[in-house]
């Protein structure tokens, strides 16, 4: 496992220390506390593997462990002069002390009879409540302590109960007790504990001996966190529970008491939901608790952020289809997250105004395979953003006089640019924006599709009279100018026909524009001067006979036949026209004109 993931959380919670929302912090420091474990997954099928999940879960217990400790320590702080803190540091002297504040004279407490004595004497704390808030804030060490002290009260048995339960812990054992040891702590718990008037050593037994799951310990689970704790103390591996039914608790049937059976209701979701979502997280059920926090529109941000970490983590299932529902079913019938649908409503909202901010997220979505098949979510995600905000320069970069190209956006990013700025000039002729789609494929350095492109522009604009500075047909002019003085100086990969077929395109402009400028025969005859030099007459009928026809068959596919024929008699009587002024309609010259017309004259017969 790469440290990227470990420091992307832990960059998460640093960044959420600085604003003032502790439910928010806590929940990211549950999350870095939970990858503490010493080999994470580096996929989902590994996080659901037995071992994974009981180092997840001792994680986070340890987190509620430290968690309560600091409780007790501002509790104590607090009220230095009634809890007497004194001795030396340590979880035992701070429980001993939280005690005197909580249950001042324990003896006298007509709602809780305390058993079994009290620890240093008639004077001190109540030895169950010391020995379970030891264990609460993770001291297993004070807690075998007052066992072993109090052996002669509690007995030999208990002592050796909470020694070998110490040295389980202490290891990080998978496994916990033997179950021979788990055994004899849940008959004795039958036999006298279950009836004791104490509760506090009623829920130690069932910490150490996983038993009685049925019991939710209300006199001492007075909190969430407090019942999150015992119950994930007393979750066994599958393979250790095959005893009675009340002793076995499994995750799976934790998870489902937890999301099935208590519910938002039970945890008043609706008030509070960032502590049943930090309920989910400790159970191990990421993919719940996102799609509940994506329900809540104050924290959809945070659930984006939440699904990030996790999914980087390996811990997150993540759904491979963008178009299901945000919670569903893998193969396997494991519930499944959609992240890649979560981004995109996310970033709905700002992207059009903040591409840049929506481009980091939509790199997220570069593992996930887009419903068209040929490109990942994120090129097509990307691809829709720059068409729709229209950022070119900003996303993808500009080209240079000199044919570089000036870095975008989508620079910063470890990816294949050339092949990305491919996909939006396609997406962009698909969706009929044929001038954007001429300088993507430029700026991609697809010279060959750059002048398919233009020459198509080109042919629907070339006989039309130049219009103002904005007119399409000027800003292709200037296109096709700027296009060839590149081609010229640096060089170019276009076939040598759409090469071709582009200059003779752009040297008709220019005969046009003369044209129409100075007008009449005079004006003609001065550009047939200029084309002389590089076209016989036989030549310059061919050139505006091959002209006529693919202006016509550029203008047939896209108006459907009607503007073709329109298009066709224009050629053919400019060309016409042109022709009887520039060379005095001598017999040849008509001839080939004619022989044009009739081309003509057939295509539009064609498409009628």
């Amino acid at each position: 496992m790469s440290g990227l993931q470990h420091s992307l959380v832990h960059a998460f919670r640093d960044i959420a220390e600085k604003f003032n929302d502790k439910d928010v912090l806590d929940c990211w420091r549950l999350l870095a506390q939970m990858l503490e474990i010493r080999n994470l997954p580096s996929n989902c099928r590994e996080r659901r593997s037995e071992a994974v999940q009981m180092a997840l879960l001792r994680e986070a217990r340890s987190f509620l462990e430290k968690r309560y400790r600091d409780f007790i320590m501002q509790s104590v702080s607090g009220n230095l002069l009634r809890a007497e803190l004194g001795g030396r540091p340590g979880t035992f002297q701070l429980v001993k002390s939280y005690l005197k504040l909580k249950y001042p004279g324990a003896a006298a407490n007509s709602q809780i009879r305390f058993e079994d004595g009290c620890v240093g004497g008639s004077d001190g704390p109540p030895v169950w409540p010391m020995i379970y808030y030891c264990m609460r804030c993770g001291d297993l060490e004070s807690a075998v302590r007052i066992a072993t002290q109090m052996q002669s009260t509690l007995g030999d048995q208990f002592a050796t109960f909470m020694q070998e339960y110490g040295a389980c812990r202490g290891e990080d054992s998978r496994t916990g007790l033997p179950q021979s040891m788990l055994d004899r702590i849940r008959t004795q718990y039958r036999k006298s504990v279950r009836s004791s008037s104490d509760p506090f050593k009623k829920a130690v037994y069932c910490v150490i001996g996983c038993c009685d799951s049925s019991n939710s310990h209300p006199e001492v689970a007075v909190k969430t966190d407090d019942y999150m704790w015992i119950k994930l103390s007393q979750v066994q591996p599958r393979n250790l529970s095959h005893s009675r039914s009340d002793d076995q608790l499994t995750l799976a049937q934790l998870q489902s008491i937890l999301l099935d059976e208590y519910g938002e209701l039970h945890f008043q979701a609706a008030q509070m939901p960032l502590l049943y979502f930090r309920v989910l997280l400790l159970s191990l059920q990421f993919e719940a608790a996102l799609e509940f926090l994506s329900r809540v529109e104050q924290h959809r941000s945070h659930a984006v952020h939440f699904a990030v970490a996790l999914h980087d983590a390996g811990l997150l299932n993540a759904s491979a289809n963008i178009q299901g529902p945000l919670l569903d079913r893998d193969r396997d019938d494991n519930p499944c997250f959609n992240l890649a649908q979560l981004v995109v409503r996310y970033t709905h909202k700002f992207a059009a105004t903040d591409p840049r901010e929506a481009l980091e997220y939509y790199f997220l979505l570069n593992e996930f395979a887009s419903p068209r098949g040929k490109v990942n979510l994120f090129v097509q995600s990307f691809s829709e953003l720059v068409l729709e905000t229209r950022e070119f320069e900003t996303l993808l970069g500009r080209l240079e006089p000199d044919g570089s190209r000036r870095p975008g956006c989508i620079d910063r990013f470890k990816t294949d640019v050339g092949n990305i700025i491919d996909v939006v000039a396609a997406d962009a002729e698909a969706n009929g924006l044929f001038e954007d789609a001429v300088r993507l494929y430029d700026l991609a350095q697809r010279d060959d599709d750059t002048l398919r492109t233009l020459n198509g522009l080109l042919s629907q604009v070339v006989a039309t009279p130049p219009g103002g500075d904005q007119s399409k047909r000027n800003r292709l002019k200037g296109l096709a100018r700027a296009i060839a003085t590149r081609f010229k100086s640096r060089g170019h990969s276009a076939t040598k026909h759409r090469l071709s077929t582009f200059y003779i395109l752009a040297d008709l402009m220019d005969f046009f524009d003369s044209y129409y400028a100075a007008g009449g025969r005079q004006a003609a005859l001065g550009v047939s001067a200029f084309f002389g030099r590089f076209f016989s007459p036989a030549r310059f009928f061919r050139v505006f006979r091959g002209f006529a026809r693919f202006g016509a068959l550029a203008s047939c596919r896209r108006e459907r036949g009607r503007k073709a024929r329109h298009v066709s008699s224009t050629v053919r009587r400019n060309s016409s026209q042109l022709a009887r002024h520039s060379f005095g309609g001598n017999e040849p010259s008509v001839r080939l004109l004619q022989r044009s017309e009739v081309c003509s004259s057939k295509f539009d017969s064609r498409n009628e």
